[in-house]
């Protein structure tokens, strides 16, 4: 969280006007979700081999969720956004193996972004995912 002073808004509203490429984090966020799966399968070694494997196991997941919340909370701006964010939330349903916390999580944020893109005069035009 930060503070932003009245000479930054300029800059936020260009930030916010550019948008993010919703394609490109569900692409990763099933990119990361296929190495979830792979590393999870391949649970052999020595003890500190699986601690490792297991770490990086829970940092894809984390990493693949905090891309989906972003997906959720963002507004979609045009139909082709509209369908990425439908993908990403058909492909959270799918997921049901993940920690309840995290899809909980993610379900949240993606109803928390289609309270805000309904209040914000800027995304009006769209409707939600």
């Amino acid at each position: 969280p930060a503070v932003f002073a009245l000479e930054q808004a300029p800059s936020l509203d260009l930030w916010f006007d550019q948008g993010i490429d919703f394609a490109d984090l569900l692409a990763g966020v099933r990119e990361l979700f296929a190495m979830v799966q792979s590393w999870n399968s391949a649970w052999h070694g020595t003890a500190d081999e699986c601690q490792r494997t297991a770490d990086a196991v829970a940092g894809a997941r984390l990493l693949a969720f905090a891309r989906l919340c972003r997906i959720g909370l963002w507004p979609a701006r045009d139909q082709d956004e509209v369908a990425v964010k439908t993908a990403a939330r058909r492909l959270l349903s799918t997921r049901t193996s993940e920690p309840d916390a995290m899809r909980a999580l993610a379900e949240v944020c993606f109803d928390q972004g289609e309270i805000l893109a309904g209040q914000s005069e800027r995304f009006k035009t769209m409707p939600p995912a």
